[in-house]
């Protein structure tokens, strides 16, 4: 409907990736975290019983104790997999936290037996395993641990989960915006402004009822142009009457030379529509 053709087409709007760590440093990262928590775990349980060792034990119950420390990280990384799948499947944070409270506590029960044995096994002195009064007694330390291991995973994996959504929701509103100005720099063509500015001049001196004419048509559609949101939805009928205004414009500027018919069936003619989507076409 106008003359002139814009070279630069629309630019198709792209997902971004959010801004959150590669899924490679994310990796190491984790892994990172959980050699060293645990080794440091393992020391200082070897350092609090240190006092109470005899010089000949020194050296073994630093092995038993990094013992009792990789075994812990092997269950949290079991934890960690049951952990994953569950929120993967959308659970909501009652169920995340009931299964964690009770897998932790599992975990706990499995490392302490397991422990107790290969301890036992090792001379160490520690009481045979299934000696249930001292397992009582020695077993909430375990359970505190698998807890406060789960707890700090979900609570870490919880806030990069708020802070990827907040990106993504930033992002969104950010995409929304460059839609909304890339829909307006086609709604309102500069090149179809410049033209109407340049008929309007050239028909200042040709005919001043034809310039007035074309002035009040030109800031009546721009009028709509700049107020309408691309995002609200308007009736067919609006659409047209809109489009009605554009084509006089161009009828003014072309004379006989353009001739466009538009038939609007009247059951369609109230359905709502997205504002301003035809005058692009």
């Amino acid at each position: 409907m106008s003359e002139t053709k814009r070279d630069d087409a629309p630019q198709a709007i792209q997902t971004y990736a959010v801004d959150a760590p590669p899924k490679l440093a994310k990796r190491w990262s984790f892994w990172a975290i959980q050699l060293v928590a645990w080794s440091a775990y393992g020391l200082l349980t070897y350092l609090s019983d240190l006092p109470s060792l005899a010089e000949a034990q020194l050296f073994s119950m630093l092995g038993v104790k990094l013992v009792r420390a990789a075994l812990g990280m092997g269950l949290s990384l079991l934890l960690y997999v049951l952990y994953r799948d569950v929120m993967m499947r959308r659970a909501s944070i009652a169920a995340i936290a009931g299964v964690a409270v009770v897998a932790s506590l599992g975990a706990s029960v499995v490392w302490h037996i397991v422990y107790d044995v290969v301890s036992a096994q090792a001379g160490s002195g520690f009481p045979p395993p299934l000696d249930w009064g001292k397992f009582r007694m020695s077993h909430p330390e375990y359970a505190f641990v698998m807890l406060a291991w789960s707890a700090a995973y979900l609570g870490i994996e919880s806030w990069r989960y708020s802070r990827v959504q907040e990106r993504r929701a930033l992002e969104a509103r950010a995409l929304a915006r460059e839609a909304q100005l890339e829909s307006l720099s086609y709604q309102l063509n500069p090149h179809f402004l410049f033209n109407s500015l340049n008929s309007i001049r050239a028909l200042v001196q040709e005919d001043q009822g034809k310039a007035r004419a074309m002035v009040t048509q030109l800031s009546e559609f721009l009028r709509h142009t700049l107020v309408s949101a691309p995002t609200e939805e308007v009736p067919l009928s609006d659409e047209v009457e809109v489009l009605g205004r554009y084509l006089d414009i161009e009828r003014t500027r072309f004379d006989d030379r353009l001739s466009v018919t538009i038939e609007v069936a009247p059951d369609v003619a109230q359905v709502p529509v997205p504002s301003l989507i035809l005058h692009p076409l």
